[in-house]
Order: C-alpha cells, then sequence, then structure tokens
C-alpha cells in the first residue's frame, strides 16, 4: 500500500521515530518560528549598512527562509486534523504516520452488520455463547492491531517502549481514529510490580443501546492489545458505563501479570 508522503507527514514522522510527542514538536516549530523571525528582524536591520546591491538578494533569501518556517508551523496544525488519507488512484485509505489500510464505514453500519452476526449467533446457540463469540472476536481484532503496531515500532527503533509510553502511543492512535476517546484514567497506573490501570473510552464506537453486549467486543479487544503490546498476559474487565442513558464512557480494568 502507498503511504502518505506530504510535508507535514515526514515532519512527524521523524518526530515519532525520534521519540518526540506532539506537544514538543508543536514547541520545537514554535520556537523555530520565533527564531527565524528575530534572525530575519536582526539580519533585515544590519544589511542597512550594505549597498543596495546585497540588500535585495538578502532580504529576498532570508524572506524564504520565515516563509518555510511559517508552513512549517501552520502544516503542524494541518496535520493534527488530518489522521488519514485517501490515495484516490487505488482507493485505499491509509493513516498518516505508519502507512497502516484503514476503511471508513458510518458507525450505524457497523453497529448493524456486527448486531445481525451477534443476534444469527445468539438465535442458533445462547446469548451466553454469542457474548463470548464477541468477546473473542476483539481479542482476535486487538491482538492483529497489536502486532502492526509492534512491526511498525521495530522499524522505527521503538520496540523498547517502557509500559506506559507503548500503552499512552496505542491509545492515542485510537483516539484519532474515530473509535472514541481512549485514555488511562488518572491515579490507575500501577506497576508494582504487576502493570494495572483503567482504560477510559469517551464515545465509544461500539455502544449499542439495544445490543448493550457489543461492549464485549471492546473489552476482548483491549485485553487483546495490551496482551501482546505489553508481550504479558493481561485480562480486561469491563467496570461501569458512565452514563447509562448515552453510553458515552466506558471503563475497563487491564490487570497484567
Amino acid at each position: 500500500m502507498g503511504r502518505t508522503h506530504n510535508w507535514a507527514g515526514r515532519w512527524h514522522s521523524t518526530l515519532d521515530k525520534l521519540g518526540y510527542s506532539r506537544k514538543y514538536a508543536l514547541a520545537i516549530t514554535i520556537l523555530q518560528v520565533v527564531t527565524g523571525a528575530v534572525v530575519f528582524i536582526s539580519s533585515f536591520d544590519a544589511l542597512k549598512n550594505y549597498r543596495k546591491l546585497f540588500q535585495v538578494p538578502a532580504i529576498v533569501l532570508f524572506s524564504l527562509v520565515l516563509l518555510l518556517l511559517l508552513v512549517r508551523w501552520l502544516s503542524f496544525f494541518r496535520s493534527s486534523a488530518i489522521v488519514f488519507q485517501l490515495h484516490k488512484d487505488s482507493g485505499v485509505l491509509t493513516d498518516r504516520i505508519a502507512g497502516f489500510r484503514n476503511v471508513a464505514l458510518r458507525r450505524a453500519t457497523w453497529i448493524t452488520l456486527t448486531s445481525s452476526l451477534y443476534d444469527k449467533l445468539k438465535n442458533s446457540a445462547s446469548p451466553q455463547i454469542a457474548k463470548e463469540g464477541l468477546f473473542q472476536a476483539g481479542v482476535s481484532v486487538g491482538i492483529n492491531f497489536a502486532d502492526d503496531l509492534n512491526e511498525y515500532w521495530s522499524t522505527t527503533h521503538r520496540s523498547n517502549n517502557a509500559p506506559r509510553t507503548a500503552i499512552d502511543l496505542w491509545l492515542n492512535y485510537d483516539s484519532s481514529s474515530g473509535m472514541g476517546k481512549f485514555e488511562i484514567e488518572p491515579g490507575s497506573w500501577s506497576e508494582s510490580p504487576k502493570v494495572s490501570f483503567v482504560v477510559l473510552v469517551r464515545n465509544p464506537f461500539t455502544y449499542s443501546k439495544d445490543v448493550p453486549d457489543l461492549s464485549e467486543l471492546l473489552r476482548g479487544y483491549i485485553q487483546g492489545a495490551a496482551n501482546h503490546i505489553l508481550n504479558r498476559p493481561c485480562e480486561a474487565k469491563f467496570l461501569d458505563i458512565g452514563s447509562v442513558e448515552t453510553g458515552s464512557l466506558n471503563r475497563f480494568e487491564v490487570k497484567c501479570m
């Protein structure tokens, strides 16, 4: 598959390889723009002492440098909003950093598809088997995604991430994909010596008032992904839904060996 080859994408991909987070990237970009502006103003003042023959080319050169720095600053905000790139010639949608292929579906389409399969399994077997089937499907999806993520990290020399860093990177990726807002509940992280934490998922894409058991798919996904990202056995437990009316918040406790 093709990868996104825009200038802003390469800039953030390089920062990602070096281990910078997005907030540091913004700080670096702002520093570059401010430094460029200071240098430009200082140089312009110094050029007053030179003949006009040298002033014009120098001013043009410094103006171009400042323009490039401003473009970089603007590209930061532009790339922050554009997470995926559609390759129109092939019809393939990839993410901007790792190049993973994705597909955009209406959430209603996904809910209808999954609910139909769930109902079929529930009617032909039992509700418990259908619920377990959703969970195991989620585990498989989580493992598959985590293996892709680990492979990508190995190519960017980040395969030895600390546990907290690895989990944060994973949750940040999922938060940019439309699945909901994934984050670690403040104060829940522990590594003494076993890793445990609580994952908050705001506006989870799996929520359905008609089929609440779809949350089992997300629980399985979190367990499977945590297993392979941390390379240790993990168990995810569904805690609660913050708002029963809207399903706007899911909490999952994850405990790893």
